[in-house]
């Protein structure tokens, strides 16, 4: 007697597109991702089977981006592919460590554009969807001779399904390998070996520098990484010239309620929208739109992007057109990251219980990375 369809993950299954069994479906409207999951949907967690199957997953993910490290530096300079960053008038060192980790990364499937590059320091970030609801991306700054002295890795799992947190884990792997391989390979070992172990770590010191294994819900993932000796620098900062006042004041007269934060009710959807910063300064926001009820959340996304646009209508600042640009572009790919006129800026899906319960933006401009203390 064949056995019954496992769910969606299996190619004779021919039921609805979600099933709490067995995780979040891959919402096709958002756009495709990247690469393919690192792993399908799964059962509820089995954790003797969980654990088999990660390990397996992370071991072929080392041994893939081992390879595909090699092969970026066997090729010569000419021969690397490499995208434009989104903003032409910012580019990437002409040499060294920050150019090599960009061309690896944009060789593993990542968009990398830099928020700032001025004479004695740069910053670039590389962002990707490593699978369906997977968003992992590495942020570095470089001196100026495009030597890197502080890096932050993160990885997220916007389901929050714990069945799905073991892509996590595998998704940092494959980064830091790459990362750290291409930059200072000598310290490898050891930052393997303190990500394979589950939890935030103490300060662990290498031959480059100093890391640190944050992130202590199951979603997230972070890798801190300073080189020894640095110190902290100031860097640009993008501005937002609306004041807080005249912004509010046109909310209010399109509808929406603010008090420390802005809300708006309609039919499909409600709408939030958090403002950054001190004073009448916006420096910063974000934006959530969530389905009403459980449903279709093709009306929460239109109402997203219409709230997004009309917004993003009302506001007068550096880098802010391209922002639009951005956003428009992104529609195709689905959820990401990348900074843009100096924002950082990120457009994802949100989910609650696993299902798709509406999507959020934020705008922030992200200031240069700490020091981690010793």
């Amino acid at each position: 007697m064949a056995r019954p369809p496992k769910g969606p993950a299996d190619p004779r299954y021919s039921g609805p597109d979600y099933d709490p069994e067995y995780g979040p479906p891959f919402d096709a409207e958002l756009g495709q991702p990247v690469s393919p999951p690192l792993l399908p949907r799964t059962p509820p967690r089995d954790n003797r089977r969980l654990a088999a199957v990660a390990g397996a997953v992370i071991a072929g993910v080392l041994v893939v981006a081992a390879v595909a490290v090699l092969a970026v530096r066997s090729l010569g300079p000419d021969e690397v592919v490499t995208r434009p960053p989104a903003n032409p008038s910012v580019l990437p060192g002409s040499g060294g460590q920050a150019k090599a980790v960009i061309d690896a990364l944009t060789a593993q499937g990542y968009r990398c554009t830099a928020q700032f590059a001025v004479r004695i320091a740069a910053r670039h970030g590389c962002f990707a969807t490593r699978s369906d609801t997977v968003l992992a991306g590495a942020v570095f700054e470089s001196d100026d001779a495009d030597s890197i002295d502080a890096v932050r890795l993160t990885v997220r799992e916007l389901s929050r399904n714990p069945a799905l947190y073991p892509r996590d884990r595998a998704t940092m792997m494959e980064l830091a390998e790459v990362v750290v391989g291409t930059a200072f390979p000598e310290d490898q070992a050891p930052v393997a070996a303190a990500l394979s172990r589950p939890g935030p770590r103490k300060i662990l010191k290498g031959a480059w520098g100093n890391y640190r294994v944050g992130g202590n819900k199951g979603d997230t993932l972070v890798l801190y990484a300073d080189r020894s000796g640095r110190s902290a620098r100031q860097a640009p900062v993008p501005a937002i010239g609306t004041p807080r006042k005249v912004l509010v004041g046109e909310l209010s007269n399109s509808g929406w309620l603010c008090a420390a934060t802005c809300t708006k009710r309609e039919r499909a959807a409600v709408s939030s929208l958090v403002l950054a910063g001190t004073g009448d300064t916006v420096a910063g926001l974000r934006l959530t739109v969530a389905t009403r009820s459980v449903g279709p959340v093709g009306p929460t996304r239109t109402a997203f992007h219409q709230q997004l646009s009309t917004l993003l209508g009302m506001l007068d600042g550096d880098g802010l057109d391209r922002v639009s640009g951005w956003l428009s572009e992104q529609r195709s790919r689905g959820s990401g990251s990348s900074y843009v006129g100096g924002w950082r800026v990120t457009a994802e899906a949100t989910y609650a219980d696993d299902r798709p319960a509406g999507y959020q933006f934020r705008l922030d401009a992200e200031r240069t990375l700490a020091p981690l203390s010793s």
